[in-house]
This record gives C-alpha cells, sequence and structure tokens, in this order.
C-alpha cells in the first residue's frame, strides 16, 4: 500500500516537449518494530528442516549500523546442529508500473561459517523472479553484534518492470552456520507527471499560460462579462490577455445561452455591435491557424467576421459576402496585396459550421467542416500593423458590422500539424454537432451517442506529425502512447457539460462522478498514462482510505467492468494511473467506494464473503436498506464508519460476531444483535446517535426464586429521548431476538412476588440507589414506569424461573458522567451493548474505590426460604477495582478445607446489562466516566459474566494478562452451620506502597462472621482487594483473620498470576510456616488476629510443616550454621526478645528492621557482646513483623520475626 508522500522536487528535464515534475513516494517502510510479521508479508519455508522460517525478533541483539529493536532474521546458528533452512520473507505486492523509479533499500548484517550458506534477494516482474543481490561464503560483513552491518541501495525498475503484483524475495539458505539478519525495508519510487500546460487547450492541443502557440482563444460559453444580456468583455482563454471589449455601451453584442448543442453563442446585430481586441504583439503575425465556429443570421456583402486592419492594408481578416462566399486579403510585406476568395462552402444561415483559415510561406487554406473552399500557393510574407483586432467589424470602413453569430474563436501564431488539426477539428465538431469531412474520427457524438462535451484527444496522422498529451478543458488527461504509429487516434468527450459531483450509484452503490467518457479509437496506439485533475471537484465526502478507481466498460452502465485501475494519488488533487487499455467505443467513469449496502437480495461493497463488510472496512458507512428484511445478516465481524439503517430495513448481527461503528448510527428501522453479538462504537465526546428506530439486545437472568434479585443496566434509552423506563425498554425475551422476532411488553403487578404464567415481574422491587449514603436510605422506588438516566443501574427480582429479557430502544453511545459525593456509593452499571473494561472504567475515572457485583446463591425451586427470610439469605458482593476481581462469599460445595474450587470473580469486562455500585475512596469525590474507548467485544463465555447467581466451577477463569496478584481464599462455618469461603486478593508492582492506592486498594463491602481481610499501618481500611510494591525475599503479607465458629476454619491459596516464586503461610506466633500447596486449618480459638498469620516468598529458617512425616528426611534441609547457632522466642511477661547465642558466637550489634527497611532499634555494646542470652526489651515496639540482623564476626544472620 502506498504510503504517504514525504516529499515533491521539480526537475528540468526534458522527455519530447513535456517538463515533468518528480514525486518520491515511500511504497514499503518496515522497521519490523512490531514484533510480528508485517501484514500482507509471506515467511515460506522452502523445503529445509521443518519450522525453520525467519524470526521477527532481537533475540541476539544486533545494534550494528541502523539495527534497532526488532529485526528480521534467519539464525542457523540457533537451530543448532543437524537443521538446515532454506526459507524466504516475502514483502506485501506492489504496483510497478505507476514508477519512473524504483528503489529498494536495507540493513543487513550477515554471517558466515565454512560455506554452503547463501543470502539472495529476488524481485518478482510479474512472470518471473529477478535476482537483484547475492552474497555467499566469504562475503560477510559481521564483526559483532554491535559492529558489521551495511545499508544496501538497488535500484530495482528494471526488475520489477511494469508488473502491477511486484515483490521483493529475502532467501536465505544454511546448514547449522551463523545467520542473515536485515532490518528497515523500504521500496520507494518516484512518479513522474509532466507538468507542461500544452496539454490544455482546445482539445489539448496548446497551452493556456502564454508558452504555446495559442494566443488567442475566446469561447461565448466560458469567461464572458453580462450587463443583463449584453457583452461587456469577453476574455482569453489562451493565457495571453487578448481580451475583446465593445467600444461603447450601443457596440456590445448579445448573449445567446444554450444556441448551439447546449452551447451559447454571443450574436452581433449587423449594425453597430463589434468586439476589439487591443494590438498586442502575440497578435501580429506572418503564419496562423485560425478556427472560427460561426453562422450567419443575414447573408450580406461584408459580414466582417474578424480582421486586423484597414481595408486593403490587411494583416489577416475574415469576411463573407452576401452570396456567403468568404473575402481572405492579405497584405505583404513586398506592398503587394491579394484578396482570393471562395467559390464553394457558403457561410451558413442555418448551422452553426467550423471554419479553418491558415497561412504559411506556401500559402493559404481555408476548410468548411475539413472540406477545402479555398487554397492557394502565394509564397509571400503578411505585413504586420499596430491596429486593433475587430470582431464583427473592419476597422475604418462603413457597413462591414457582422450579421450572425460567433461561438468560438480560436488563433494559432502558426499552422498547426496534421494531427493537432483533426484532434482540434474534432474537438469542435462535436462540441457544436458537426460533421468533418474525412477526419472525422471521433464519433461518440453522433453514432456513439451525445458525448460531445470536453472532447480531447492524442494520435499521429498518416504524415508521421502526432499529438501525444492531450486534456483540453476537461478533467481526464491521457498521454504517453506506448506503441503509437501512423493513422492511430484516441479521442474521448463525456456525456454532459454539467458541474461535475459525486453522487451514489444506486446500481452498485459506487460513489460516481457525474459524468461518463466514451472513446473512439482508431487503430491500436497502445497503452496510455491516465491522469484525473480533481480540482474544483467537491471530494470531501471521500475517505482517505477509499482509493479512487478508474472503471472501463463495453456497456454504458460501467456495472460490470472489463478493467479497472486504482488512481494513485500524486497530490494537488491529481490522480494517476499507468497502462491503461482502451478499446474502441469504450466508456469510462470515475467511483470511489464509500458505502456498503445491504438490501432485500445481497450485501454490496463489502470485503468479507458475499460482499459482508469486514473488519477491513472501518472506511466505509454500512447503509441498510428499507427492503433489507434481515434475511441477510452479518456472519463475521465487522468494522464500518457509520450506519444508516432505513425505515423498515433490518440489520441482523449473528450470535458470535460484533459490529464495531467508527462513528454514529442512524438507526430508523431494527438494529438487531442476536445472541452473544455485540455493538461497539469508538469515537470520543458525546453520542452522534440519531433516528427513530430500534437496537435489539438480549441478557437472560437464570435466578429461579422469585426472592432472588439482580442488579441490571439497560443499553438503551426510549427512542427520541435520553432516559429509560424500565417497561419502556425491557421486554418479554421468551423469544429470544432473531430477524423476525417480535418481543411483547412485559406484564408488571405491584404485588410483592412476581409470577411465570403470565409472566409478570414485581414493580414494587424496581430500584435505584444514586449517590447513597451506604445506607438503605438511598434506594428510590421507580416502579416499571420510574425514569433512569443512562448508564445507572436498578434492581429488579424474578419472577419465580429463570428468563431472557429484551432490550429495545435506542442505543447508548459516547460519554456517560456520573458525580458521586464524598463517602458516597452509586448504583450504576454498564450503559452500552457491548462489554465494558472496568480496567479502563478506573483509569478513566477519578477517585472510584471499588466496583461491587451482587451475587445470590441460586437454587432449583421456584419459591422457598432463600434470600426471602434471613436465615435463608447466602451471598455477597464480588468485588472489582483496576487489578482484579475477587468473588463474593459463595457457600462451600462438598467438603470444605479440600481447595481446588474456582470462584467467579467479576473480571475484567463488564457484561452488557450488568449493575454494580460503585463506592467512592474514603474522603473524596468520584466521577464515573463512561466511554466508547472501554468498550470492547467478550462474550460471557470468555471474563465477562453476567452475576445472576454464585456459580462455581471446576475450570479455571481466564486469566488476566497484567500484574501478579495473588487471590486468597478462607472457609468458615456461619451461624446457620453452612461453610461460607471468602476471598482477598493483592496485587504486586513497584513504586506501590503499603498506604491507600486508587485503583489498587478496595474495601471488604460486608464482613461475614468469619471472614479474612487486609489491614496494613497508616490505614484503617480492612481491604479485600490490596496492592503494595514488588515481590522481595523479606516481604511478608498480614492477613486478618476474624474468627466467630468453633468449627474448623481454613486458610488457602485460590489463584495467582506471573508468581514466579515459592509461597508460604506463616504464623508468626509458633513461628511455623506452612506450604501453599493445599490447604491448612488454622488451630485458633474465636477472635480477630491482625499479625499472627502471614504470606512471605521462599523458604524461611524456621520448620515447614508440609504435612509429611520427615523426620529422618534432610534432603530439604538448607540450613547453615549461623542458622543453628541462634534461636528465638518472646518472654510476654518481662516483654522482652530473647535471643539464645547456642554456642557463645562474638555479636557485634544486633539490629531491629521493620517492613519498611527503617531501623527501629539497634544494639551493639556489651548487651549483646559474647552472651548465651541475648535481652532486647519490647515495652516501647509496635506489634507487627520486624527483620533482625545479628551481626557476628564471621557472618550476618537475617531473620523475620513477628513480635506483640
Amino acid at each position: 500500500m502506498l504510503k504517504p508522500i514525504h516529499y515533491t522536487f521539480l526537475c528540468a528535464l526534458f522527455l519530447g516537449i513535456a517538463n515533468v515534475f518528480s514525486q518520491a513516494t515511500t511504497i514499503i517502510d518496515e522497521d519490523f518494530s512490531s514484533g510480528t510479521l508485517p501484514a500482507g508479508w509471506s515467511n515460506v519455508n522452502n523445503g529445509g528442516t521443518a519450522g525453520q522460517i525467519w524470526q521477527i525478533n532481537a533475540a541476539r541483539p544486533i545494534t550494528a549500523g541502523n539495527f534497532s529493536g526488532n529485526y528480521a532474521i534467519l539464525d542457523s546458528d540457533t537451530y543448532g546442529s543437524g537443521s538446515n533452512q532454506n526459507a524466504s520473507l516475502l514483502t506485501s505486492t506492489f504496483s510497478a508500473d505507476l514508477y519512473e523509479t524504483l528503489t529498494l533499500e536495507f540493513d543487513y548484517q550477515y554471517r558466515d561459517y565454512d560455506g554452503g550458506e547463501s543470502c539472495v534477494v529476488d524481485v518478482f516482474n510479474g512472470t518471473t523472479w529477478v535476482e537483484v543481490f547475492r552474497k555467499e561464503f566469504g562475503e560477510e560483513n559481521y564483526v559483532s553484534l554491535s559492529n558489521g552491518a551495511d545499508l544496501e541501495s538497488i535500484d530495482i525498475k528494471a526488475a520489477a518492470g511494469t508488473a502491477t503484483n511486484a515483490q521483493v524475495r529475502f532467501t536465505y539458505i544454511g546448514v547449522w552456520d551463523y545467520w542473515w539478519a536485515i532490518d528497515n525495508v523500504k521500496v520507494s519510487g518516484d512518479l513522474f507527471v509532466p507538468t507542461n500546460t500544452s496539454h490544455l487547450g482546445p482539445g489539448g492541443v496548446g497551452a493556456i499560460d502564454a508558452t504555446s502557440d495559442l494566443i488567442l482563444w475566446l469561447d461565448a460559453s466560458r469567461n464572458t462579462s453580462l450587463s443583463g444580456t449584453s457583452i461587456t468583455g469577453w476574455s482569453d482563454l489562451s493565457g495571453n490577455g487578448n481580451n475583446a471589449t465593445p467600444p461603447t455601451t450601443a457596440a456590445r453584442p448579445n448573449l445567446i445561452t444554450s444556441d448551439v448543442n447546449s452551447y451559447s453563442s454571443i450574436d452581433f446585430d449587423g449594425t453597430n455591435d463589434e468586439l476589439r481586441i487591443t494590438d498586442n504583439a502575440s497578435l501580429d503575425l506572418t503564419s496562423w491557424n485560425f478556427f472560427a465556429v460561426s453562422k450567419a443570421d443575414l447573408n450580406k456583402n461584408y459580414n466582417a467576421i474578424f480582421t486586423k486592419g484597414n481595408d486593403s492594408n490587411e494583416n489577416y481578416e475574415l469576411l463573407t459576402f452576401s452570396n456567403g462566399l468568404f473575402h481572405t486579403p492579405l497584405k505583404y510585406t513586398d506592398a503587394s496585396r491579394d484578396s482570393p476568395n471562395s467559390t464553394s462552402g457558403q457561410y451558413s444561415t442555418t448551422n452553426f459550421d467550423v471554419f479553418e483559415y491558415s497561412f504559411s510561406g506556401i500559402g493559404r487554406d481555408v476548410y468548411k467542416n475539413n472540406t477545402s473552399i479555398l487554397t492557394d500557393n502565394v509564397n509571400k510574407t503578411p505585413l504586420v500593423n499596430n491596429l486593433d483586432l475587430y470582431i464583427g467589424n473592419e476597422r475604418s470602413t462603413t457597413g462591414r458590422f457582422l450579421n450572425g453569430r460567433i461561438s468560438e474563436l480560436i488563433f494559432y501564431n502558426q499552422p498547426i500539424n496534421l494531427a493537432e488539426r483533426i484532434i482540434v477539428s474534432n474537438y469542435l465538431s462535436a462540441k457544436f454537432g458537426r460533421t468533418l469531412n474525412t477526419i472525422d474520427f471521433y464519433d461518440e457524438d453522433t453514432s456513439g451517442g451525445n458525448f460531445d462535451h470536453d472532447v480531447a484527444g492524442i494520435g499521429q496522422a498518416t504524415d508521421g506529425s502526432n499529438h501525444t498529451d492531450s486534456q483540453g478543458t476537461g478533467i481526464v488527461r491521457i498521454y504517453n502512447p506506448s506503441a503509437l504509429g501512423n493513422d492511430e487516434f484516441l479521442i474521448w468527450g463525456r456525456d454532459n457539460k454539467d458541474a461535475l459531483t459525486f453522487v451514489s450509484n444506486t446500481s452498485n452503490y459506487q460513489e460516481r462522478i457525474s459524468t461518463k467518457w466514451r472513446v473512439s479509437k482508431r487503430n491500436d496506439l497502445g497503452n496510455v498514462s491516465f491522469i484525473l485533475d480533481l480540482n474544483g471537484i467537491d471530494i470531501s465526502g471521500k475517505q482517505s482510505c477509499s482509493n479512487l478507481k478508474l472503471v472501463v466498460d463495453n456497456d454504458s452502465d460501467l456495472l460490470s467492468p472489463t478493467s479497472t485501475y486504482e488512481l494513485t494519488d500524486l497530490g494537488g488533487n491529481l490522480y494517476k494511473a499507468n497502462n491503461v487499455v482502451f478499446a474502441n467505443n469504450d466508456y469510462f467513469t470515475i467511483e470511489y467506494r464509500d458505502l456498503i449496502v445491504l438490501d432485500g437480495t445481497q450485501f454490496y461493497n463489502g470485503s468479507g464473503t458475499a460482499n459482508v463488510p469486514d473488519i477491513t472496512d472501518d472506511c466505509y458507512k454500512l447503509l441498510v436498506k428499507s427492503t433489507a428484511n434481515g434475511s441477510l445478516t452479518l456472519t463475521e465481524d465487522a468494522d464500518v464508519r457509520e450506519v444508516e439503517i432505513e425505515a423498515g430495513g433490518k440489520l441482523v448481527v449473528n450470535s458470535g460476531f460484533r459490529l464495531q461503528v467508527t462513528n454514529g448510527l442512524e438507526i430508523n428501522g431494527d438494529l438487531r444483535l442476536v445472541g452473544d453479538s455485540q455493538l461497539i462504537q469508538t469515537h470520543t465526546g458525546t453520542s452522534l446517535n440519531s433516528g427513530t428506530g430500534n437496537l435489539y439486545k438480549d441478557q437472560n437472568s437464570d435466578l429461579a426464586s422469585v426472592y432472588r434479585y439482580n442488579y441490571w443496566s439497560s443499553p438503551v434509552t426510549e427512542v427520541g429521548g435520553t432516559t429509560f423506563s424500565v417497561e419502556g425498554v425491557m421486554k418479554n425475551g421468551t423469544t429470544a431476538t432473531s430477524a423476525t422476532s417480535t418481543p411483547p411488553d412485559l406484564n408488571f403487578t405491584t404485588n410483592l412476588n412476581g409470577n411465570t404464567s403470565p409472566l409478570t415481574l414485581s414493580s414494587s422491587w424496581i430500584y435505584s440507589y444514586v449517590n447513597g449514603d451506604g445506607g438503605s436510605g438511598g434506594y428510590a422506588l421507580k416502579l416499571e414506569s420510574g425514569s433512569f438516566n443512562a448508564g445507572e443501574g436498578f434492581l429488579l427480582k424474578s419472577p419465580g424461573a429463570a428468563q431472557n429479557y429484551t432490550f429495545k430502544g435506542a442505543p447508548n453511545d459516547g460519554d456517560i458522567s456520573f458525580s458521586i459525593d464524598v463517602d458516597h456509593t452509586s448504583l450504576l452499571g454498564n450503559p452500552y451493548p457491548s462489554a465494558v473494561d472496568a480496567n479502563l472504567l478506573f483509569t478513566e475515572s477519578t477517585n472510584i474505590a471499588a466496583l461491587y457485583f451482587w451475587e445470590h446463591k441460586n437454587e432449583l425451586e421456584g419459591s422457598g426460604i432463600e434470600g426471602h427470610y434471613k436465615a435463608g439469605y447466602i451471598g455477597g458482593y464480588g468485588t472489582r477495582n483496576a487489578t482484579m476481581g475477587t468473588a463474593a462469599t459463595t457457600a462451600v460445595s462438598g467438603t470444605a478445607g479440600l481447595g481446588g474450587e474456582t470462584y467467579t470473580a467479576p473480571g475484567r469486562y463488564i457484561p452488557v446489562g450488568q449493575g454494580f455500585f460503585v463506592e467512592t475512596v474514603s474522603g473524596l469525590a468520584a466521577t464515573v466516566n463512561f466511554k466508547n474507548s472501554q468498550r470492547i467485544y467478550i462474550t460471557e463465555a470468555g471474563d465477562s459474566h453476567f452475576f445472576k447467581l454464585g456459580q462455581k466451577s471446576k475450570k479455571q477463569d481466564e486469566k488476566e494478562e497484567g500484574l501478579p496478584f495473588i487471590k486468597v481464599g478462607f472457609e468458615a462455618k456461619d451461624s446457620e452451620g453452612i461453610y461460607l469461603h471468602s476471598q482477598i486478593g493483592i496485587s504486586f508492582q513497584e513504586g506501590n506502597t503499603i498506604d491507600y492506592e486508587v485503583g489498587f486498594d478496595s474495601k471488604k463491602y460486608e464482613m461475614g462472621e468469619s471472614d479474612i481481610y487486609f489491614k496494613f499501618p497508616n490505614t484503617t481500611d480492612e481491604l479485600v482487594i490490596a496492592g503494595i510494591g514488588k515481590i522481595t525475599d523479606d516481604l511478608e503479607i498480614p492477613i486478618t483473620v476474624k474468627i466467630n465458629s468453633t468449627d474448623d476454619t481454613f486458610l488457602m491459596i485460590d489463584d495467582t498470576e506471573n508468581i514466579n516464586r515459592e509461597m508460604f503461610f506463616k504464623d508468626a506466633l509458633t513461628n511455623t510456616t506452612y506450604t501453599t500447596e493445599k490447604p491448612i486449618k488454622l488451630e485458633v480459638s474465636n477472635g480477630t488476629y491482625e499479625n499472627r498469620f502471614y504470606i512471605v516468598f521462599g523458604k524461611d529458617n524456621t520448620d515447614v510443616d508440609t504435612g509429611k512425616d520427615d523426620e529422618d528426611d534432610d534432603s530439604n534441609d538448607d540450613t547453615t550454621p549461623i542458622d543453628i547457632e541462634f534461636s528465638f522466642y518472646q518472654d510476654y511477661n518481662r516483654k522482652e526478645l530473647i535471643i539464645t547465642n547456642k554456642f557463645s558466637q562474638f555479636v557485634e550489634k544486633v539490629t531491629l528492621f521493620n517492613l519498611l527497611g527503617q531501623k527501629v532499634v539497634e544494639y551493639s555494646d556489651e548487651s549483646v557482646y559474647n552472651r548465651k542470652e541475648i535481652s532486647i526489651n519490647t515495652d516501647k515496639i509496635a506489634s507487627q513483623v520486624y527483620i533482625i540482623h545479628i551481626t557476628t564476626k564471621d557472618d550476618v544472620l537475617v531473620k523475620k520475626i513477628s513480635l506483640r
């Protein structure tokens, strides 16, 4: 794919008659920074050992030369002995035909070994591979990984030729050799475009900047100034400034619009109308080629069409007599004068005709519609004068005013060649509806249709003269025919002269320019170059990612093109294609793709199967016509720019897929999300959605008890509004959403319980909770008709059975924000018809402490005491912050204390319709910001769970990619005799501390009779999720255990992520460390233990209780002599730490540190020297874990101890 143009430079090359500008374009630019195979590239094993292909990484790592970061390498050395490599790395394809030059550049390092290896670069020319680079044994450039790399630059234009599918291939062959590495692969090319303007004159002949033989060009349909219909000025189009004006107000001729084939003429009344052009050296001529399109209103003597000079002293003149014959008098430099008259081809009072008058040193010629009406062979030089050029009259005479009309005048200052005469004549004859004698090569204005406008041509006449570059008055420039020979022409014109715009073609839904062209091709001049000039034409609707195409067809509807050419943007609103081939009578037009359309029969223009849009179509708008009935569905993930659904139309997204929209949706029909399909919008700011139609999206609840409830949110609001009511958007989804489903309204009752037959919900339990203080007073009864803002959550009880619901309304989109006061809580929810990334919700909001998701224990019966009376109440809140989620308190299935179960925690991705409580950071107000940037397609089969009921599974939950974390489980029996499992989690990140960190630390929402939590110094918060610094050897994490049960209680590890160390539970009181490979039973009485149980890392030097009898097994004994020499205990009565120095080692000092590394006390005096028992007073030392250092003459003992 072409990359943006980097630079443009001008060069004065002389190619034929054309100057050119060269535009350098980068075609491929790959530095392998992504670490993956670039899009469009291939990695091919040509028969080497299986799997031994190119790698993209920096594993060596090579930094020589321009190598940086990742690169491509085929590393034979790493693949090792007994293997061989023969693999090719191929770039994406590109079109070489557009470029006059092509250069390949790449950095490489080659290290050889003992022969047989080779490094080869080939270029594909559309048919064969052409070698352009080779290195073999003895040609290495390697010095070291940091030295020895070369930048290679190769001209590959000859190798690539004009291939439209050119490609570069890097091939390495080796047998346990070293390597070939490449980086910074770049292919660049120069697009040469002629910059001369000699293609812009009539029919493409002559320049319009006064740089060619074209000296005057007056067109009655262009550049006239008027007062009413009176001509006040007629401006020269040649660039010479030879503008014509009337000498007086009375002399003004009139403009007649649409006088001939829809073109205008200037009408001279034969009485006093005339125009004059002030004398200019460009008009003083000794040779010329004039063209005039004119007709007489009345044939009278001396109808002067134009004259330069006085009567009998004419530089040149063209007038007619009453018999309609032409008079062409000339005065010569030898003082002689002649005045030959035509003998045929009269000036018509009926038709506009094309008249041509040329003069050179060998005589004059006058033609009417290319029929010769006057010729001679006079060999003299006309005498120039300094008099004005008169149009419609002759100077210094009377009675010679023109009674007739002129539509176009064209003056060249010398005879143009035969090829150019043919082109200009065909331009005029098509434009004004005349037929030419013998040279009417362009017939698309007659038998070929009405392609009369902006006619231009190229070709070579039978005498060998040629004209090879034309654009004329239109926007199409054709040049550089590849095989031009005698009597070969290509002439083209378009079918209207209206201002051009791009409009949607309802036959193929391409954006097509509002005209088409047709060509007349005389014999075969080969292929041509094509440039489209869109200056002055509005293409603001074209996306930058959408390419203009030249479409060629032999049928006028251009719906089944014989050829299509992608146009390259040259800058300056110019677009180019090379090697374009036209056949005689071909049609062509310009299109680009902006729409993907679905109607009642098919998709149009999508890149997926059967033209369905896919993930590559984010450039385009999806239009769903009113005839689309839903029978054709989106069958793969699709990305589009925007969506419009006409009234009556249906867009159905199949289950398992997602529709992603960059901007807005205009829904006047239906958008139906079937199953787990979802809608994502990615723009920033407020909603861009509009329309009167509906989105349909299902969500189900599997609560089977009338006493159970969910926290919900709605992905839609009511159509035409910004709020919703439950009855307005929530429908009976017993029949799941499909193309034909019609979900009925729900029934509601004010009774406390709902019902399943007929399906009825209790409105007496529909509550909101917005900005409450945490108490029950924050609940507001809404009933079914109460209004909720988008993003607010609501409580809804089950009807007594699992039930599917269908949300129907206008899809929520864009920024949705809520403010929550200091230490308050709100019941909010996912407002979108897609999952939401909770991590990003934390990142893009302020001062959110936690999200809490309610989860009930479920049961199979639709009625019972569970949840109705407190005795049956089992449930709790799963917690989520920016690092992880922890599961709600859940009843243990089976035998407590065995572990091995997985408990469903709120995942990173919040599902559609999920409500949750949001709590602020203590002491701070919060702002909750839902944004499109948080939306993602994750189904509930992944890390997105709708919390309807307590869920447990032996299958491990989806892992999160992120910080290392540990989840700790605790099981204890409640007062109802049920073992409950609760969970807490802790994450580790360098830079975090044991102080409160927003997004990392979350308070426990509800405390059980028996429970666990984290609690650290400097905070009173009881944390269900904590975030601290990175794991170190000395780290000990305190777990507060609250026990109110006489039955066994258990501590266990539920889950870990990215933890690469051994972990242990430590009982600081007994100074015992336990493996975490299985749950441990806590031998404790009722109470709260804050500094007794810890998670530690690595093996401690106290006894490790593995539950095995290892009295005689010392295979794991890695204690050192100094470990054996000291032991510790705390004398609580004397409030002293006693250190027993078993062998009376000389102790230099004893130092006590807290877990932050701060020194608490240090003893380095006689109280520690050589004593068998060292006593340290702990009366004023806080109860917590410390690190003790005992420094002896030969060693230092470091121990973790717990003091209380």
